[in-house]
Order: structure tokens, then sequence, then C-alpha cells
């Protein structure tokens, strides 16, 4: 039996805003969403010419999550979501796509797309967009089946990119 698995009906199944290192709210904000885009609260968020798109497994940095459904199509791109940035101050969690007892705290990881929820994926890694800062106390390590969850930081994050350049 998973050890996991009834823990895991009450765990919200994409990515969320765990905490901030300061102690104080996620800085969130609203953008206008790029076309044709179904967007899902707790996606992954990539952005270009000021609009955000949905994230993919492979995307080479992110903006933030969302923090709202929205669907567009052509004639209504712009419609604004609220996103969470992806700043170095705010703790993301997320549930793994395996067992997380061979993933240490520091370790470098991707995002994987289940078809159903996003996962951080503890495997094979080439975009390294997320850096793991701890596991959720509580969740069994060495469940396959269900996996554990895992706060991260957006390492590749083209928010702190941005600000930056300002």
């Amino acid at each position: 039996m998973a050890e996991n698995l009834v823990k895991a009906k009450s765990w919200f199944q994409k990515f969320a805003v765990a905490f901030t290192l300061t102690g104080g709210p996620a800085v969130v904000i609203h953008k206008p969403t790029a076309a044709s885009q179904t967007i899902k609260r707790g996606d992954p968020l990539t952005i270009s010419a000021g609009e955000v798109s949905l994230g993919a497994s492979d995307s080479g940095s992110i903006y933030g999550i969302a923090m709202a459904d929205v669907t567009t199509t052509a004639a209504d791109e712009k419609t604004e979501v609220a996103i969470a940035v992806a700043d170095r101050n705010t703790v993301f969690v997320g549930q793994a796509d395996d067992q997380t007892d061979s993933i240490a705290d520091g370790a470098e990881c991707d995002i994987v797309d289940s078809g159903t929820k996003w996962l951080v994926d503890v495997g094979s890694s080439t975009e390294d967009v997320c850096l793991i800062v701890g596991h959720v106390p509580g969740d069994v390590v060495d469940d396959a089946t269900t996996a554990g969850r895992l706060y991260f930081i957006w390492k590749r994050s083209s928010w702190d990119v941005l600000v930056a350049a300002l």
C-alpha cells in the first residue's frame, strides 16, 4: 500500500506557494495572458513580449505560477491573470514524480507535466529550473507509487532576470 496515498488526496495537485523566506506574503502581480492559452491555478508560467503563457517541461526559465484559472482565444488575448512571481524569496511546493529519498537539499531539478498535474522531476535534468530546499515533513520519502512533496525555489527565474535589468 502506498504510504502517501491517503494524505495525497488533500494535496493541491499543481505547484503552490509554500512560504517566503522573510515571513511576509509572496509577491503577486497581474500580467496579460497570451492568445490561445488554457492556464489553471498552480501552472508554471513563462513570459514573452510582456504576456504570460503556460510553461512546459523544457522551459528554460519560469516567471511564476498562476494564482487563478484563465482561458484565452485569439480574440481575448491580454486577459490578466494573477501570478505568484518566481523570486528568490518565495518557496514553492510540489509533488515529485518519483520517490524523494534519493534527492538531496540543494539538488537541481526540472518540472514535468504528467497530463493531470505538474510535478518536480527528480530524475534526469536538463533545464535545472528548480532548486530543492527541503522535503515536506511527514511525507514518506520511499513511496514511488504516490511520491512525496518537495519545497523549492525557481533557480532559473525570468522574474529575477527582468527585475535585475531595471
